[in-house]
């Protein structure tokens, strides 16, 4: 009596026994049924599927793939598609949020694709629609230059500098704002501005107000 395979239950002659064509061709036979992915046993040790073999645990993937991708293509919307990978639904996600960042720049927020979704939309929360007004003025010799303004909330979107004019006690305005370009003598930056050097101070100073 052969001994037999422990997984697949093939025969294996005893020493004693006579090769047999018969029981190698059934052997063969087994093999070859066994090939079949819905044949062969999935091991599952750490019981993730509910299939039994390798055909229906190949199914489960499938379909949780396929489930989990319709769901994102679902909340990411135009212009993701059925039909994307990963990889071309993770860049279209990269894409929307560097939009994002870039948009969020453009309203005076500090922002880049590189942070997390949950940073980003947070942020949108911090974009004003009112303009604010900060107000100051610039002391020192006659002269002098301009010292920079810095550390404001937010980029400003218009700055008026009423300044003296040299050698005289009539006040001048100027006035610079980025979509305008109304004056070149004041450069405006992220989060103040600079009096161009060839504006100076002329006593008693300088008041500047600031439109953010």
């Amino acid at each position: 009596m052969p001994n037999l395979t422990p997984r697949l239950g093939l025969k294996k002659p005893l020493p004693t026994e006579v090769a047999d064509i018969t029981v190698i061709n059934e052997n063969y036979d087994k093999i070859d049924e066994l090939a079949m992915a819905a044949n062969i046993k999935l091991a599952d040790k750490d019981n993730l599927f509910k299939a039994t073999d390798v055909e229906g645990g190949m199914k489960e993937l499938f379909t949780y793939a396929d489930s989990g991708k319709k769901s994102i293509v679902t909340v990411i919307g135009p212009p993701a598609l059925l039909s994307d990978t990963f990889a071309q639904l993770t860049q279209k996600i990269q894409n929307a949020k560097d939009q994002l960042a870039t948009n969020l720049v453009g309203k005076g927020q500090s922002a880049s694709g590189s942070e997390s979704l949950s940073s980003l939309v947070d942020k949108v929360a911090n974009i004003s629609t009112d303009y604010k007004m900060i107000e100051g003025s610039f002391k020192g010799a006659n002269g002098d230059t301009f010292p920079s303004v810095t550390g404001l909330p937010a980029k400003p979107k218009l700055v008026w500098l009423e300044r003296y004019l040299s050698g005289t006690t009539t006040r001048g305005p100027d006035v610079s704002a980025p979509i305008y370009g109304i004056s070149g003598g004041i450069l405006i930056t992220n989060d103040g501005f600079k009096v161009i050097d060839s504006y100076k101070i002329s006593y008693p100073g300088s008041a500047w107000k600031v439109l953010y």
